[in-house]
């Protein structure tokens, strides 16, 4: 259902190494190189939409092709793959809100809570998006798909989320997680049932659902969405060409070692989907929370709590 004619920015640089994820403006992702955590050394700068004609920085242009191209600027939060597949962090804060720009599609990743609605539609029409082509919510709770509906009905979009997620989707009631640090096991359930109420929101029905994995190439990318349960039952990631994985709350980065999240309804679920990611051979994890996680960093939190061996990349299956 993905129309042709939208593309990722920029022209692919056959002389980059693989698996080197950057930025628009060259650099590597925020906490994956900059603080020394992947200590992989920087690529060469390379200059986005190389033989388009000039646009409007942060807009949607025709190249000379007539091709639709998103255009990023360098100061956003921005990576592209290999393959040209691009990624824009539209909100961060309480909660991210990812754009992805494919061969031929675009899907947003993620809404965010109802009170950045007005910023959230705000930013997808100055980057010049009139219709999504689908929205993939990484699980159902309140401050990831706020906004489903709102976006369902203003982007015509598809919503696409896992199977188990789709009745409280349907409802906008989602059960809350449970507490997985000493904090919130304490405090979590004394605070569930005076919470809840306020975390009900309009229900979206999802056009869509995934029980393990579902090609993404329909939508025009290279690509898959991944079943990666523990935060909940429904959990799941976005891999892009095996080089930049969505994660929403499987990984949060509340701060520069940060992995773990704070609420996990099975942690030991929560590890193998750790491990499953591993195994894709993604460099780069994007949480729903946080900034951007380096792959040494995953492995190094994922030895610390399993004592094993770190997962070796294969394919998925």
């Amino acid at each position: 259902m993905a129309p042709g004619g939208l593309q990722a920015p920029g022209a692919h640089d056959a002389s980059l190494p693989p698996k080197n994820v950057r930025k628009d403006d060259g650099s590597i992702a925020d906490g994956v190189a900059a603080d020394g955590v992947s200590g992989e050394a920087p690529p060469e700068p390379h200059q986005a939409g190389a033989g388009t004609a000039p646009a409007t920085a942060g807009n949607c242009h025709r190249d000379r092709s007539g091709v639709v191209r998103l255009r990023c600027p360098p100061a956003m939060d921005n990576w592209k793959t290999r393959s040209n597949h691009a990624v824009r962090r539209l909100l961060a804060g309480r909660s991210n809100v990812y754009l992805l720009a494919g061969h031929s599609g675009l899907i947003l990743v993620d809404t965010g809570r109802r009170n950045r609605w007005l910023a959230l539609k705000r930013q997808l029409t100055e980057t010049g998006v009139a219709r999504l082509d689908a929205l993939v919510l990484t699980h159902s709770h309140f401050d990831h798909a706020e906004n489903a509906r709102r976006i369902r009905d203003t982007f015509r979009a598809a919503v696409i989320v896992h199977e188990s997620e789709a009745a409280f989707l349907e409802r906008g009631d989602t059960p809350l997680p449970a507490g997985s640090v000493l904090l919130t096991r304490i405090f979590t359930p004394r605070l569930r049932r005076f919470l809840a109420p306020r975390f009900r929101y309009d229900g979206c029905p999802a056009d869509v659902t995934v029980k393990d994995r579902l090609d993404l190439s329909p939508w025009g990318f290279n690509g898959y969405l991944l079943h990666t349960p523990g935060h909940c039952r429904g959990a799941m990631s976005v891999a892009l060409d095996d080089e930049i994985a969505l994660v929403g709350d499987t990984m949060v980065n509340a701060g520069p070692w940060s992995v773990f999240p704070p609420f996990a309804d099975d942690v030991a679920q929560l590890l193998e989907s750790w491990k499953r990611l591993l195994e894709t051979g993604c460099r780069i994890f994007l949480p729903g929370h946080g900034t951007a996680i380096g792959r040494p960093l995953l492995e190094r939190r994922f030895e610390e709590r399993r004592g094993s061996s770190v997962p070796t990349a294969t394919a998925v299956p």
